[in-house]
């Protein structure tokens, strides 16, 4: 199966190694862009060189869907809250207090991330400057407000969705981090890729549905230790999604502790006798 992965020039290599890694059985082909507006000239006339697209965001996708038709289901690889705990973490060993301003308008989303590291509304403050359409302009816009909000002294750092505003804010030194999906979103983006793109050639096939619940970990870590308590749960996400690679399923979380795992009834009765922890 041959997938075309569509994502910034800047970490293409690192991505396609890792899925060669991961799936070998599929041939991950790379279109990487420097810019969203190259995408629809990129992929324009090449739909059928591959069987299906893979997106590093909604943005990228839904601006090349605007200019390219297509006839199978073009998918995003999913941010789960792994992809900014892991920001929060490069922030903290730096120094940086937590007072954010981002472009990402998922304000749930965020909250989310704090809860899961223990962190209350006092504990954090969150500047959302969201960019309604993709136009080079508006981002220049954003990262100039961004900048304001720091040289204010209203933020400690910035997290956006874009390389063009993570470049501005750079070179102004302003500190500044690309939200990426975690290697756990990128192989769940994947696999779910895959599964829709079989079951749509095959609809007679039967899929089954695991479901997967964790309980609270508070319990079993000393004096409720936060960050270890985040830690913990990371841990117990990365075999789960270990798991599911093992079933070849498809693999969605359900925040804030459930994941269901969609695969075939007979890869479950195989797997049963087979896995290892």
């Amino acid at each position: 199966m041959r997938i075309g992965i569509v994502v910034p020039a800047e970490i293409i290599d690192e991505i396609i190694t890792f899925l060669s890694g991961e799936f070998p059985e599929i041939e991950a082909v790379p279109f990487p862009y420097h810019s969203i507006v190259e995408i629809p000239d990129l992929l324009s006339g090449r739909q059928n060189s591959v069987e299906t697209f893979l997106f590093l965001g909604d943005t990228a996708r839904r601006y090349a869907e605007k200019s390219v038709p297509h006839a199978t289901e073009w998918l995003t690889i999913p941010r789960s809250s792994a992809s900014l705990l892991r920001l929060f973490y490069r922030a903290r060993d730096k120094g940086y207090p937590m007072r954010i301003a981002t472009d990402l308008d998922r304000r749930d989303f965020f909250d989310l991330a704090f809860k899961e590291i223990g962190m209350s509304e006092n504990d954090f403050s969150l500047e959302i400057l969201p960019i309604l359409a993709y136009n080079e302009g508006l981002l220049i816009k954003n990262a100039a407000a961004m900048e304001k909000l720091y040289r204010m002294g209203k933020v400690s750092y910035c997290i956006t969705l874009f390389y063009k505003v993570r470049d501005i804010l750079d070179s102004k030194g302003i500190p500044v981090y690309i939200l990426q999906p975690s290697f756990d979103d990128i192989r769940n983006g994947l696999q779910r890729l895959v599964l829709t793109h079989e079951s749509m050639l095959d609809r007679g096939n039967r899929l089954a549905v695991i479901a997967i619940h964790i309980d609270a970990l508070k319990e079993s870590i000393p004096n409720n230790n936060d960050y270890r308590l985040s830690m913990e749960k990371l841990q117990v996400s990365r075999e789960i999604h270990r798991f599911a690679h093992f079933l070849d399923a498809a693999c969605i979380e359900q925040p804030p502790s459930g994941y269901f795992l969609f695969t075939t009834p007979a890869l479950i009765e195989n797997a049963t006798n087979h896995y290892h922890h």
